[in-house]
């Protein structure tokens, strides 16, 4: 009972110790930095205490701060502590502050609860100075050298080239050095006002040693175009993560994140990306200095009609064959590439494209695209044409020229593609025009002098070499010489067997004329044959009304099928075969304009196509078609298959 009560009183006697106010300590509050001289770009952190019994620290005025300072954040603690029977409550705010500017600084005097803190002096001295945080590192074009800076981590910037020509393409390498942990960090993308930025591929790490130190390096490329030349001013680039503190007296941090041994986590900028959840970590804010470019303008040698300075610019051609053949009608396709070794694809000019008369050409739309490779971007421009050609005949395919500027050379080249011949022959199922200044057929056979007895259509007339053509004169005797088979019917004729061969030729007469008429009297009744195209007119008006139903889809194939099958009907024994000869069959002055607007529909099927107002312009020229066939025009044959076949 005595022991029981001993402890009691011992517990008592504790209790009233400590709730009695006298022993507490007396209330204050207080400043520090956990760093006094740092890098530019590195942060630090000041720390509030507020102690006694005041409870919840109240928000002080961080206003002086802005001055000097950028208020990164803020985090609060308190803590309670038992010595010797004194009570000791500490109230803590902790605030990361980056430096706006190199130098002396001094964090100014703060009011917490009615009481002031102590300024506190630090330095911040210039990029590249050795601390033991960070720093960013000389750049503008000098690689990380002898004069590298040794902190824990730097940034450092450079450029291929400070006289770049206009447009042309500058490479700006931004490397990020590191000997500490990190838990986060990025780099943030230029933005540089009178400039193209791009960046060229992915970002390559790898390790170095800089003066006995090894730092793990993060590197990133970037492409720059300036568009205006001139001076032109590269901001420095921006880099914020999160680091690591690292503990003091050489003790090694304790990770205790279930993730830290686990391989999947071993990224760049830290063993553990969640380790900053329980370990203290700091912000980190570095920045490259910036870089002066002198664009050098457009060289007044160079007449081109658009600027290209690249290092490499070539040209390519598929679809023509080696030599070209076409009928009229046929489509072809013709595909044309720009290519440029040190351009975006956005800046590579249009494909000049051809105008023939007689051959139609249609472009799609073009594809371009940007491609990484090494340190260069790689642009590209594709262009398709269909080329339809309207009329037969041999044509030429100008050459194409792209004039551009060799960067690495410093002078004026010209990429180029040869001109091409096409053969246009004419459609099947078409004769071709008679050849100006050919013979007719009459004007070869010679002529007899006999007027009732002429040579017949199927005899073979002899004709002399060049080495026995007689002279003119004796030329009549030749021509007018009959041959032996029929000087012996002159015999005949003279003689007096005449009656006898008229008789016979009259028998041979009527005996074909009762044949004949028996077989015709056997066969079926049929339908009289149409008289030859270049004397009939067109067939009953068809109706329309399938066309119109056509353009009311707005497909220009179905519109095609459609016109053909309609001007099938109106001639049936020679109809069109492509829309441009049913355009010269309707109006060759106002059909064709509107056919090939639906032919660019056709062979340009990536180009969009509005067939709205197809129908009311289309629909006069189908009320009264004529038939646009020349005089001496031989009648065409009919094609052996038929797309569209009269109905009976």
């Amino acid at each position: 009972m005595v022991t029981l009560r001993n402890r009691l009183s011992f517990v008592v006697l504790l209790l009233l110790a400590v709730s009695y106010p006298g022993t507490a300590l007396a209330a204050g509050v207080s400043a520090r930095v956990d760093q006094s001289v740092l890098a530019a770009g590195d942060s630090l952190r000041l720390t509030l205490t507020l102690s006694g019994d005041q409870g919840r620290m109240p928000q002080p005025d961080l206003t002086p701060l802005q001055k000097d300072f950028q208020v990164l954040g803020s985090e609060s603690e308190r803590n309670l502590r038992i010595i010797n029977g004194h009570r000791e409550s500490t109230t803590g705010l902790s605030i990361t502050l980056m430096p706006l500017r190199t130098g002396k600084l001094t964090i100014p005097s703060l009011e917490v609860a009615g009481m002031k803190t102590t300024p506190i002096a630090i330095e911040v001295l210039p990029a590249g100075s050795p601390t033991q945080g960070g720093s960013s590192g000389p750049n503008g074009g000098n690689s990380v050298g002898d004069n590298a800076p040794s902190g824990a981590y730097f940034l450092t910037a450079e450029v291929d080239t400070k006289t770049p020509y206009v447009q042309g393409q500058v490479i700006l390498k931004v490397r990020f050095y590191r000997a500490i942990q990190f838990t986060q960090g990025e780099i943030a993308d230029p933005v540089i006002e009178d400039a193209l930025v791009e960046r060229l591929g992915e970002d390559r790490p790898f390790t170095t040693d800089i003066k006995g130190r090894t730092y793990e390096v993060l590197e990133r490329n970037y492409a720059i175009f300036p568009q205006k030349s001139g001076p032109i001013t590269l901001p420095g680039l921006l880099f914020q993560g999160q680091a690591r503190i690292a503990r003091q007296r050489g003790r090694a941090p304790q990770t205790f994140s279930p993730f830290a041994n686990d391989p999947f986590f071993q990224n760049f900028l830290g063993h553990d990306p969640f380790a900053n959840l329980l370990e203290p970590t700091r912000p980190v804010r570095l920045h490259s200095d910036p870089i002066l470019l002198e664009v050098r303008p457009r060289p007044t040698t160079f007449t081109g009609p658009w600027w290209l300075p690249a290092a490499q610019v070539t040209l390519s051609d598929q679809g023509l064959s080696d030599p070209v053949h076409l009928k009229v009608g046929d489509p072809l396709t013709r595909t044309v590439g720009l290519f440029a070794k040190g351009l975006a694809a956005t800046q590579l000019p249009e494909i000049p494209k051809p105008h023939l008369d007689g051959i139609n050409i249609y472009p799609d739309q073009p594809v371009i695209q940007s491609q990484v490779k090494g340190k260069w971007i790689l642009g590209e421009r594709e262009e398709k044409w269909a080329i339809v050609p309207s009329q037969p005949g041999t044509y030429t395919l100008p050459a194409i020229e792209i004039p551009w500027w060799d960067i690495t050379e410093d002078r004026a080249k010209v990429a180029k593609l040869p001109a091409r011949t096409i053969t246009v022959l004419p459609a099947a199922g078409t004769t071709p025009p008679p050849v100006a200044g050919a013979p007719s057929p009459a004007s070869v056979l010679p002529r007899s002098t006999n007027p009732q007895v002429g040579t017949p259509p199927h005899t073979p007339v002899p004709t002399p070499s060049a080495s026995t053509t007689p002279t003119p004169p004796a030329l009549p005797a030749i021509t007018t010489s009959p041959p032996p088979e029929m000087e012996s019917i002159h015999d005949m004729l003279r003689g007096h067997h005449w009656p006898w061969v008229s008789a016979g030729l009259l028998l041979l007469w009527l005996t074909t004329l009762g044949l004949w008429w028996r077989q015709r009297s056997r066969m079926p009744p049929t339908k009289t044959r149409a008289l030859p195209l270049s004397s009939q007119a067109p067939t009953s008006q068809p109706d329309p009304g399938l066309v119109q139903t056509a353009c009311a889809t707005c497909d220009p194939h179905q519109i095609a099928e459609a016109l053909l099958h309609w001007g099938a009907q109106v001639w049936p024994h020679a109809p069109p075969r492509t829309l441009g000869a049913l355009g010269a069959r309707l109006d060759p002055t106002l059909a064709p304009p509107i056919l090939e607007r639906l032919e660019r529909g056709l062979y340009a099927p990536h180009t969009p196509w509005d067939g709205t107002d197809f129908w009311p312009v289309l629909q006069p020229l189908l009320i009264r078609p004529q038939i646009r066939l020349e005089k001496n025009q031989p009648e065409a044959l009919p094609s052996l298959n038929p797309t569209y076949k009269e109905k009976m």
